[in-house]
């Protein structure tokens, strides 16, 4: 039994644009059109498309207005919206993302890569689908979990939980955690060692998001733009995806967002510090070993120098015949020599001595 092939269902009023496209997709799709927003609503509402191909300007309303109606009107149903503008500004890709937008694409584009990103997002659908039935179990236990215990106390030991971390996917886990506490939907992004997103469903974020995070992370504190804002810190930015309407939750959520990104980032830098520390005490340990092991190389050699030369000493004195002043003259000068030799060797002792003790100092603030 073959694969029902998905749907997609474009909404562009120019005509010959829609031909191509249908040649483009049409081998690989279900292709529906609709010409206007009006139109496009029931269209949407009869064949349920797996893709939304939006086109922003259309005859009778805003694309960003249809967008958001087209989401008021699925319900349950998952679909992934792809929005088309000739309008690449950062603005323009901050609406399309606020009305719900996975991905988004200026014209003029070239048909490859609008194939190669249809194709991404369809897959990336899939994906949140197979996820959506998991995620659900877990916020009924959030939703029991809420009348359980205030915010101000779920603050305090988020930070708790935060200071157990030992590694970043654990504050990651401790983030997801805290935002399905307060019934919030986010994405985080981390900015050590590497550019890194999480999305709260466990899949990956979508290619719109991954741009918004790029874009924004160094445009201010709290960013909001439709039900959206983002948080921004020194080495990590989350991204709350369903700010409350009500003021004075959302304030309550703008409080608590602004602590939590505090703790994240404060943990994150005690990491990179431990990480760091870790590495230095590593490379200590070896500069130590090696100086061990070339101690003892150099100890063996200057023991064999100096036993050959008092051997080859000793045994000359008899053909050099030496007066007994002259031989006392020479032993006394050969001990003063292997004398030296010994403080010398005690004095790279005592450094190595000292170099150890600093690395037990270095490993016992690292636990602090």
């Amino acid at each position: 039994m073959s694969k029902t092939k998905p749907k997609i269902l474009i909404i562009d009023d120019d005509l010959d644009y829609c031909g191509v496209i249908a040649e483009t997709l049409i081998d690989q799709y279900q292709c529906y059109f609709a010409h206007d927003g009006h139109s496009a609503l029931d269209q949407f509402d009869a064949i349920k498309p797996d893709m939304v191909m939006l086109d922003l300007g259309l005859p009778d309303m805003s694309g960003f207005t249809l967008a958001e109606q087209i989401a008021e009107n699925a319900g349950n149903h998952k679909y992934s919206l792809f929005v088309i503008s000739g309008d690449s500004a950062l603005d323009t890709k901050l609406k399309a993302f606020a009305s719900g937008a996975d991905d988004f694409i200026a014209k003029p584009f070239e048909i490859k890569e609008l194939i190669s990103r249809v194709a991404k997002d369809l897959r990336l659908l899939e994906e949140r689908k197979a996820l959506h039935i998991a995620n659900q179990e877990a916020f009924q236990l959030v939703d029991v979990t809420m009348k359980q215990a205030s915010q101000y106390s779920y603050v305090m030991n988020f930070f708790k939980q935060l200071n157990a971390c030992d590694n970043q996917q654990q504050v990651v886990t401790a983030f997801f955690d805290a935002m399905r506490f307060f019934g919030l939907r986010a994405s985080i992004g981390l900015r050590y060692p590497t550019w890194t997103l999480f999305d709260f469903t466990g899949g990956p974020v979508s290619p719109i998001e991954a741009n918004v995070f790029e874009t924004i992370v160094n445009k201010g504190r709290l960013i909001e733009f439709g039900p959206r804002m983002m948080v921004n810190g020194k080495k990590v930015s989350f991204l709350i995806k369903n700010m409350p309407s009500d003021d004075q939750i959302k304030g309550e959520v703008r409080d608590y967002a602004a602590a939590l990104i505090e703790g994240v980032d404060a943990k994150l830098e005690d990491l990179a510090l431990k990480g760091g520390m870790t590495l230095a005490i590593s490379d200590l340990k070896q500069t130590v070993h090696d100086i061990n092991d070339a101690m003892t190389e150099h100890n063996k050699i200057v023991n064999s120098v100096l036993s050959d030369m008092l051997q080859e000493i000793s045994a000359s004195y008899h053909s050099l015949e030496l007066t007994e002043p002259q031989e006392e003259f020479f032993t006394h000068l050969v001990e003063k020599g292997v004398t030296q030799l010994s403080h010398s060797e005690g004095a790279l002792y005592n450094t190595q001595v000292d170099l150890q003790r600093l690395i037990q100092q270095l490993e016992a603030l690292k636990l602090v």
